[in-house]
């Protein structure tokens, strides 16, 4: 029995110090994310009448990373650990496998959970040689909505005649402020 208590109480440990790795503390961490290819690069920009404007949340791409990897590895690994002070024989076998696949499952979840970040749709429109253009373009929450229409929050209508910077390139595209 203590031997399973001391085997859960280091994977509570260990799960907590890897969940506290996943925040960022650098001032860089609500700045925009720009390809670094894009630094050098020129970007199109225009003046856009925005229309609305929607919460949503961002799911970051960690597909190919270490990340992607390592949290349902180390949930495993834990869970392995813990199913095997177990019980014995081909109970301590089934404990062992069923609670690393489980601690697999849970390593990709506070993945997943760590990789959403607030964000808005915009949705805007511009007049070019084809007539009247409507777009939608997902970002990343900072303080663009902040410097286009102060004082609106979620709930209230969406002030109009809200003018914003539409810039597209190898940045990809973002909506800015004039």
């Amino acid at each position: 029995m203590k031997r399973t208590l001391s085997f859960a109480a280091a994977a509570a440990l260990v799960l907590l110090a890897t969940t506290g790795c996943a925040t960022q503390p650098s001032p860089f961490a609500n700045a925009p994310i720009y390809n670094g290819q894009a630094a050098y690069q020129a970007s199109n920009a225009r003046v856009v009448n925005v229309e609305s404007v929607q919460l949503v949340q961002l799911k970051r791409g960690t597909n190919g990373t270490w990340q992607a990897i390592a949290a349902p590895a180390i949930g495993g690994a834990i869970g392995g650990v813990a199913g095997s002070a177990i019980g014995k024989g081909k109970g301590n076998q089934l404990a062992t496998v069923t609670l690393a696949a489980i601690g697999a499952g849970v390593g990709t979840a506070v993945q997943d959970a760590s990789n959403l970040v607030p964000g808005y749709v915009y949705t805007f429109s511009y007049y070019s040689a084809e007539g009247k253009v409507t777009k939608t373009v997902p970002q990343e929450a900072d303080d663009t909505l902040a410097h286009i229409a102060p004082g609106w929050r979620p709930g209230m209508p969406f002030p109009s005649n809200v003018k914003a910077r539409f810039t597209q390139g190898a940045g990809g595209e973002r909506i800015l402020p004039l």
